[in-house]
């Protein structure tokens, strides 16, 4: 089970990578909002990738 979350965390940080280039290459009136609330969820997942590796590891 902690290996499918490991594999989910990363999945979800490439597309939380994803989302924040399309937030600083995209054209927008409120540009500096949406990069800063998608560097603040692209954070978060580095963190959860961080958290489930850190439980991986322990595990084994």
């Amino acid at each position: 089970m902690k290996t499918i979350q490991f594999i989910l965390s990363i999945l979800v940080s490439i597309c939380a990578a994803g989302m924040l280039y399309g937030a600083i290459t995209t054209y927008s009136p409120m540009k500096i909002f949406s990069i800063t609330i998608m560097s603040v969820i692209c954070v978060g997942c580095v963190s959860l990738m961080r958290i489930t590796y850190r439980e991986l590891k322990t595990d084994r």
